[in-house]
């Protein structure tokens, strides 16, 4: 069945054509141009535009960078990988989304009311120190620069497997893209291309889901496969809680109910986002309309890997040292089923890149907060500055 593949261990050189370069590279051009664009229409605005949007942000385009905030490269290449070598068992973590409405009637409000611009300002208003709002601030910093590594990696390990480029230029042009559209259009610009880059990534992966639907005739033969092999149905769920087991139902819920609660209760980059919108009441539905997008991304990334589990059914391409590592399997299929349509390779790494583009540059608009509300503003010469001269300083931070 693998006869004709290409030949992973001789390299991809040459399967990446125009067609592909064009839609990669217009998504990156289509997120500098919208940063260009409001830097351009915030230029000589203060802080409150640059990193808050103004404090007039409405309910979808931030509902949908909450999501892309949290959602990377990892989750593309490795969703799929999950359900082709284990099952769709991981499926059960679209029950996390019950920490939302918690997070939305509790956290929520008290941090909106707040008007924070930087989440850790409550630990000195809480504690009477700024040596606690500081401390936790830097390690902040410090753990989104050693997540960030890892996002910028995957996409970067993706386009190196389809593509001559080496990981390196890879790193450094998602890097750099990521940080100058940040660094000049401030929250506005990371929020619409968030919303860009979602509608991105969810094209790709249903291009690849339609592609092997349609090579199956439905996704009932697909499923049929999938069970047959115990990828899918009710045998593949393991129940009770065991914490040294890889997966059982409750280790998942539970795993993820906390972090979900973590993520969207009192982080920087959601309470950011709370303080950026327009009213409450908008507020409260970005947060519930993160639910329905959530469970569409992961529904696409457990169906995206039964797909390929029945494209490849007895014969694997790790198995048969066509692929070295488990999250290859999706950027192998691409160049092996979908490089016959021009611009299909192109959407894949697009799709890849976008993820991790949208975690990045979220996470940078957050550190240059943190870092500028946290330290930069309590020094003299800084706090005496203009308003658009503070903005200048978190800018060049966020750089």
């Amino acid at each position: 069945m693998l006869e004709g593949v290409f030949d992973w261990s001789q390299g991809m050189r040459g399967t990446f054509t125009w067609p592909d370069y064009l839609v990669f590279g217009s998504m990156l051009a289509a997120s500098l141009a919208i940063g260009i664009y409001y830097a351009i229409k915030s230029r000589n605005k203060a802080n409150d535009e640059f990193l808050l949007g103004g404090r007039s942000l409405t309910c979808f385009p931030v509902s949908i960078s909450l999501l892309a905030s949290y959602i990377s490269a990892i989750l593309v290449l490795g969703g799929p990988a999950e359900a082709y070598y284990h099952g769709i068992e991981w499926w059960v973590i679209c029950a996390d989304q019950a920490a939302l409405p918690v997070a939305a009637f509790i956290f929520m409000p008290f941090f909106y009311e707040l008007k924070l611009t930087s989440v850790y300002e409550y630990l000195e208003m809480r504690y009477g120190t700024r040596w606690v709002r500081c401390v936790a601030g830097g390690m902040f910093v410090v753990q989104m620069l050693l997540y960030q590594a890892v996002v910028i990696y995957a996409p970067a390990l993706a386009l190196a497997s389809v593509t001559d480029f080496p990981l390196w230029v890879s790193v450094i042009t998602v890097g750099v893209i990521a940080s100058v559209y940040t660094a000049i259009g401030g929250m506005k610009a990371v929020i619409w291309t968030d919303v860009l880059q979602l509608f991105v990534l969810l094209i790709g992966l249903v291009a690849v889901v339609i592609k092997g639907l349609l090579d199956f005739g439905s996704l009932g033969k697909v499923w049929e496969i999938a069970v047959a092999h115990d990828r899918a149905g009710p045998q593949i769920f393991t129940y009770g809680y065991i914490p040294f087991q890889r997966h059982t139902v409750p280790n998942i819920i539970i795993g993820s109910l906390v972090g979900k609660l973590s993520q969207y209760g009192c982080t920087q980059t959601t309470v950011q986002r709370y303080a950026s919108m327009k009213s409450l009441s908008h507020a409260y539905m970005s947060l519930m309309l993160v639910i329905p997008f959530f469970i569409t991304l992961i529904s696409l990334t457990m169906i995206a890997g039964l797909v390929l589990f029945a494209t490849y059914e007895g014969c694997d391409p790790l198995a048969a040292g066509l692929i070295k590592q488990k999250d290859q399997i999706l950027p192998f299929y691409v160049m092996d089923r979908l490089s016959s349509v021009p611009g299909l390779p192109g959407l894949f790494v697009a799709c890849t890149f976008s993820g991790a583009l949208s975690t990045i540059s979220s996470g940078v608009n957050s550190q240059a907060a943190v870092t500028w509300e946290d330290v930069f503003s309590s020094i003299p010469v800084c706090a005496r500055m203009s308003p658009t001269n503070q903005a200048l300083v978190t800018k060049f931070i966020g750089a």
